[in-house]
């Protein structure tokens, strides 16, 4: 209780926060091994898809999501003057991958972006399948959401947090 008063007599109500998280991203990055260079930090999800959106894809780009998926991928594209290509899941809410990649190629889809796993249905993909998908479409960026992944029962190895691609 003690530190925590400390804390909160010290600190400065009246002045902006970080806008780029430095102790939070150097936390995160020395709890996972990673590199700062390689961690963008955001207030919020909603946050990182709208820079997603609007920094690596030009207007009228189309991106892709799949049905159902976490809803505001649509939203902050079409916001941003993207076009959305749904794909839809199978009846198991599984990722069609053949039909995925059929629709990435007519459409010309730039960004196609997702949760894994799903939010809100739960189910989770092979990252094997989603390196697949990604190494048949290599002019298109892939965003895999894990922001689930910590409670996924499934082995680290299947996330892509420490994965890079390398065409």
């Amino acid at each position: 209780k003690k530190k925590l008063c400390d804390v909160i007599e010290n600190f400065d109500f009246n002045r902006y926060p970080d806008p780029a998280a430095t102790k939070l991203k150097e936390a995160f990055c020395d709890y996972y091994g990673l590199k700062p260079e390689n961690v963008c930090v955001g207030n919020g999800s909603d946050e990182i898809i709208s820079l997603l959106m609007n920094c690596f894809l030009d207007f009228g780009s189309t991106v892709m999501t799949f049905t159902p998926d976490f809803s505001m991928y649509a939203f902050y594209a079409r916001l941003a003057g993207m076009k959305v290509a749904e794909c839809p899941k199978k009846s198991d809410f599984s990722v069609d991958f053949d039909l995925a990649k059929k629709m990435i190629k007519e459409n010309a889809v730039k960004l196609v972006i997702f949760s894994n796993p799903c939010n809100p249905t739960g189910t989770i993909e092979k990252k094997s399948d989603i390196e697949a998908l990604a190494k048949a479409c290599p002019e298109t960026i892939f965003v895999v959401d894990e922001a689930y992944m910590d409670f996924a029962r499934i082995k680290d190895s299947e996330s892509f947090l420490f994965f890079v691609f390398r065409f």
